[in-house]
């Protein structure tokens, strides 16, 4: 299992990265836009969500954090400690913020450059900017030095009831990126 990490121009993986150049290059053409950027990357298990979104942040200065079914706080304060490791500042890490936008207006208020954020399976901080009716002005108000990348297999065939909100995806779909696995089977959502 991946840990969690900030990463700043090292390499992530020893092993020769095959295929996937077409959704590479979607990805490296977003990073280089001068507005900010939103992808939510999803798909069947096991088609390489992960390994895509960890290979495209090699060399890049890059958060990635693979978020857990757990305890609101808990995931905002552990993005705030990667946070905190990515600005090499420990007064970041002792701020209390209450929410995921006050973690992310500070955290990017102190960006100089572009950075890709990477959030594993996003459904679980449940962070008031993947809210549809939050996110998408709030991602619309920010720099171009942010590239975030959600990563999912959760929409797919999940119901509301089930703890997963499709509006999310619905919100996002002009955003949303459908990955195949290399057979090309399965139809996206959107």
């Amino acid at each position: 299992m991946l840990q969690q990490y900030a990463v700043q121009s090292k390499s992530l993986s020893a092993i020769k990265f095959i295929n996937r150049k077409e959704e590479l290059k979607i990805f490296e053409e977003r990073f280089s836009s001068k507005k900010p950027e939103f992808i939510m990357l999803y798909g069947r298990r096991r088609v390489g969500k992960t390994e895509l979104a960890t290979h495209f942040i090699i060399g890049k200065p890059s958060i990635y954090f693979l978020a857990e079914e757990k305890r609101y706080l808990d995931n905002l304060n552990e993005m705030r400690g990667i946070m905190a490791d990515f600005l090499k500042n420990e007064e970041f890490r002792m701020i209390k913020f209450e929410n995921w936008v006050q973690l992310f207006k500070s955290f990017l208020d102190k960006i100089d450059r572009k950075i890709v954020i990477v959030i594993d399976e996003f459904p679980y901080p449940k962070p008031e900017w993947a809210n549809p009716n939050n996110g998408l002005i709030y991602w619309e108000k920010q720099s171009g030095n942010v590239c975030f990348l959600g990563v999912s297999d959760n929409f797919k065939g999940s119901a509301p009831e089930d703890g997963y909100d499709l509006s999310i995806l619905e919100a996002y779909k002009e955003y949303a990126f459908y990955l195949r696995d290399y057979a090309g089977r399965e139809t996206p959502l959107y």
